[in-house]
């Protein structure tokens, strides 16, 4: 049974939660231990410049009966010594070089650090703790290759995620994080394997043991000249030689190695320096706690920070995944079948779609049997009719459960099967349904026939799903009325408080309406560019329309073409002042302009300018901002035309430039930018982004005149999509 990456991070991530976030949350309060400590020895800014020999004088000289020198990775420095009661110690300030009267090491830390390496359960403990570790970095390395794979590129890992909720808190939460869990993760994982001897252990210097001829006095501590060339950022450890042993020698531990020095000459006797395994656990064991190198630390403990976001987030993304939509529908054998739904979807929302299209179908009579693409069979003896609905996955790449559809399509025999490819994808993505459009031209190279042409769903539309479904039923001779709608919202009763209309005149009614509460503050979140889901009454589904409104605005505003036979637009043009409408905010961000001072290009038809005047009243900061936008009379359906004239004053609008079709001389939008194609090239290298909003004949009308002006400057509409500088909302 294959695991899909999507399936491999989720159940990693659920089945470790519970451990990531109590080590996350250690790791954080232990990440501050470096900083502290460094504070207390007043190395925080700099480490101190002195030489082992100044240190261990003045410790000598303040420390009876002192034994050994032990120095820390934060300069912290402990000075062991033997009384006659027993053994002591007692800590040094390395700057000032006097003692300390507390510990700079904290037993509420002692603590933490406990846990964190063994759950206070000893070996087990550690265990657990080293599987912890090893999950944490499956789940950094599955989540960065989801991204990648996804969203087309290791770009995606720094640009906005095209998403909201659950969803958009877990990409966000997981950039930060990442970085520092890979980091900590996989160094954890070393430490743990050293720690059970899975991997060798570095091996310590071993020097070797000199001979010394005491025919002279020893030397003090301070005169030693091994330890006045020894600056103190390098010592580990000291040890003195045995009171009343003149044969014994002083034995050194510092980064380099280990050592013994004689206390007659002052000259090292024998030295072994470190060999390359015990480097590199050194460079490891720093990368996980920070020791040494408190900035370290603190930025990791930053970065862990947002891992128990990240965990909450992902749970709950699993709790709201949709259950299996076919368990509801009743599949017939595929043997029996004389309709074969074929289904690609890294997710579980095709599926929606898919369980949707079979029980219309199976209400028509037909006997419908579905599936994966991978599960396809090489032959339906009843089969009349192929539908295959899958999504795109990557750069134009096919989901996880449809990775084998084309390269075993050789072994298909359809006889006599007609076919028709749906595909679904975001027309944000430059690889729209790339992977459905492959299938469909397979088959077509197969020799299957059509009974209904290629088409595509943009963002789940169910708008676009029930108008595909309704042509299907014409082509079939049924009445396929499908209505499924991908995520049911929580919604909210607004009312409408004003509204204004335009367009009669010219046959195209267009109404600009403020919806609102009583509070507002209990108003749904929204920024320009979201979307405005409206049920309207008698709806099987709901109505999106984009919104010219910021929640700072205190109502939710949105344009409305009346069209000819639409329930939800007909519903909302007839709607009075005080009338009560359900809604609810569908998250846009994929279409917001990016945080930049570089120039903004804004084009839109028709009702399209509504989010493109939420930004243009956003634009506080006055960024370089072109506006192109189409209408039909300009004594007609001039929308917003006071307001732009207002925001172009005090300078949030740089230029207007308008297209009218309907008048003497008139044209359309995108004439205008083949007009203005110089200047737009200009503004297009110094880093302009461009953002479309309308219709999409308009939308592809408005990219064909893009790829012309830009094709002279070495560009085209597919680069600027990929680097996040031409985003559309077309409908």
């Amino acid at each position: 049974m294959s695991v899909s990456m999507r399936g491999l991070h989720r159940w990693v991530g659920l089945t470790s939660a519970l451990f990531g976030i109590a080590m996350a949350v250690t790791g954080v309060i232990l990440s501050i231990d470096p900083a502290t400590e460094a504070a207390t020895t007043g190395s925080l800014t700099a480490p101190p410049d002195i030489t082992v020999a100044q240190l261990a004088q003045a410790v000598s000289d303040q420390v009876p009966g002192l034994e050994r020198i032990e120095k820390t990775a934060n300069h912290t420095v402990i000075a062991h010594f033997a009384t006659a009661e027993g053994f002591g110690q007692t800590y040094f300030n390395a700057t000032t070089l006097t003692p300390i009267d507390s510990t700079p090491n904290s037993p509420f830390l002692g603590y933490i650090k406990d846990f964190h390496r063994s759950l206070f359960l000893g070996d087990f403990g550690r265990g657990v703790v080293g599987i912890s570790a090893l999950a944490m970095f499956v789940l950094s390395v599955s989540g960065l290759a989801m991204i990648v794979r996804k969203m087309g590129g290791w770009r995606a890992v720094i640009s906005p995620p095209r998403s909201g909720g659950y969803q958009t808190l877990h990409l966000n939460a997981g950039r930060i994080a990442v970085i520092g869990l890979l980091i900590v993760s996989l160094t954890g994982v070393v430490m743990s394997l050293t720690t059970f001897d899975l991997i060798p252990s570095p091996t310590a210097a071993n020097p070797e043991l000199p001979v010394i001829q005491a025919a002279d006095a020893a030397l003090s501590i301070g005169d030693l000249l091994a330890l006045q060339s020894l600056p103190l950022t390098e010592l580990r450890e000291l040890v003195l030689p045995y009171p009343g042993d003149a044969t014994d020698a002083y034995s050194l531990t510092t980064s380099q190695g280990s050592g013994y020095i004689d206390p007659v000459t002052g000259q090292m006797a024998s030295f072994a320096p470190n060999g390359p395994g015990s480097r590199l656990y050194e460079f490891i064991y720093l990368l996980h706690t920070g020791q040494g190198t408190w900035p370290i630390g603190l930025l990791l403990g930053l970065s862990m920070l947002a891992v128990p976001f990240v965990i909450a987030s992902g749970i709950a993304m699993t709790l709201r995944r949709p259950a299996n939509p076919l368990r509801y529908v009743k599949n017939t054998p595929a043997l029996a079948a004389d309709t074969i739904v074929l289904v690609g979807s890294e997710g579980a929302t095709t599926w929606g779609f898919a369980a949707e299209l079979s029980r219309k179908l199976a209400a028509e009579g037909h006997s419908v049997h579905v599936t994966d693409m991978n599960s396809r069979a090489d032959t339906y003896p009843n089969g009349k009719y192929l539908f295959v609905l899958t999504a795109t996955y990557g750069k134009g790449e096919a989901p996880t459960n449809a990775q084998h559809f084309l390269e075993r399509l050789n072994d298909f025999r359809p006889n006599g099967m007609r076919y028709c490819v749906l595909g679904f994808g975001d027309t944000s993505f430059p690889d729209f349904c790339k992977f459905a459009k492959n299938v469909d031209a397979a088959l077509h190279q197969t020799g299957l026939q059509q009974f209904h042409s290629y088409a595509t769903i943009d963002r789940q539309s169910s708008q676009s799903f029930h108008s595909w479904g309704r042509t299907v039923g014409q082509s079939l001779g049924l009445n396929l009325s499908l209505d499924h709608c991908a995520e049911t919202p929580k919604t909210t009763h607004v009312q409408l408080v004003s509204k204004r209309s335009y367009g009669q005149e010219v046959q195209a009614p267009v109404a600009i309406l403020r919806l609102g509460t009583k509070c507002a503050r209990s108003l749904p979140k929204h920024s320009a560019g979201d979307l405005l889901g409206v049920i309207a009454p008698g709806a099987s589904f709901p109505r999106y329309y984009s919104l010219a409104s910021d929640s700072r605005d205190g109502c939710i505003e949105i344009c409305v073409r009346k069209q000819p036979g639409g329930l939800c637009s007909g519903y909302l043009a007839d709607i009075m002042v005080g009338d009560t409408v359900e809604v609810f905010i569908k998250p846009n961000p994929e279409f917001r302009p990016a945080k930049s001072n570089a120039p903004l290009i804004l084009v839109g038809a028709g009702v399209g300018i509504g989010p493109l005047v939420g930004f243009l009243r956003c634009n506080l900061q006055k960024r370089p901002t072109h506006l192109f936008w189409g209408g039909r009379d300009p004594s007609s359906d001039y929308l917003f035309r006071e307001e732009l004239d207002v925001l172009k004053t005090g300078g949030q609008i740089t230029q207007i430039t308008t297209a009218f079709s309907r008048i003497a001389g008139g044209g359309y939008v995108q004439g205008k930018l083949q007009s203005a194609s110089r200047d737009l090239q200009t503004l297009i290298q110094s880093g302009a982004q461009i953002m479309v909003c309308g219709g999409r004949v308009m939308g592809t009308d408005v990219q064909s005149a893009f790829n012309e002006l830009l094709s002279p400057i070495g560009l085209d509409v597919a680069t600027l999509k990929q680097q996040g500088r031409y985003l559309e909302d077309v409908y």
